[in-house]
């Protein structure tokens, strides 16, 4: 019988392992051939591991994963492949972009402002990735992935929670700021009435989290505890 694919993944990794664990019994050896085989092991070793990782993370749901329309394994394996390299939670990135375009994933979505896609790309952001919101607008879901990859990169080494992660796209000033950072501009809070909360013309980062929480569906909850 045929294995699997994750079956074979498994097999190599345990026969790996095996040649990992004999060269490291000899770890002390001035052979390099031996040096040469126990690097080569490693390097392949964690290749295999995240491999499988990234292969059990597509096996689960992925919350709002019913809203991909198209290309849905390919989506979901590249924003755990993005969510990865920005050393996020996939969830919290789904999440984002699931409020970015208005509780619908649609990465062709655009406002009346003339932001775009998954994260709502501002047509300066987007001239400054090298690439046009009506670039953006005929990408495919997997492909515009990569520029919310090289966006929220810029920002990557301050994320500490899903609210930085949301700053990145939405105000990259407060990112890695406390929740007492406050945006001043008035234009800013007309514009986004959703985290003015009490009205005042300013929005702080405390505004930002609690709207935030607010739009998280109860069964979700479980991922940003």
């Amino acid at each position: 019988m045929e294995l699997s694919e994750k079956d074979k993944l498994k097999l190599c990794e345990n026969t790996l392992q095996k040649i990992f664990d004999e060269t490291e019994k000899q770890r002390f050896s001035h052979n390099r051939e031996m040096a040469q085989i126990r690097s080569l092991a490693v390097f392949v070793l964690k290749v295999l591991k995240d491999e499988r990782q990234r292969q059990n993370l597509i096996q689960k749901n992925m919350i709002f994963e019913n809203l991909i329309k198209t290309n849905k394994e390919a989506f979901i394996a590249k924003v755990i492949e993005v969510a990865t390299k920005l050393g996020v939670k996939a969830e919290h990135l789904m999440f984002l972009m699931w409020f970015e375009t208005a509780h619908t994933l649609d990465h062709t979505i655009q406002n009346s402002i003339g932001a775009t896609g998954l994260i709502q790309f501002m047509p300066a952001t987007a001239k400054g990735l090298g690439t046009t919101t009506s670039a953006l607008k005929i990408m495919t879901n997997v492909k515009q992935m990569d520029y919310v990859y090289k966006h929220l990169a810029m920002f990557s080494k301050h994320y500490i929670d899903f609210v930085d992660l949301y700053c990145g796209i939405f105000w990259p000033a407060a990112v890695g700021k406390p929740d007492s950072f406050r945006i001043t501009s008035d234009m800013v809070a007309k514009q986004n009435p959703i985290f003015d909360l009490n009205k005042d013309l300013d929005i702080e980062k405390s505004e930002i989290r609690q709207a935030l929480c607010k739009q998280i569906p109860k069964e979700y909850m479980q991922y940003f505890i």
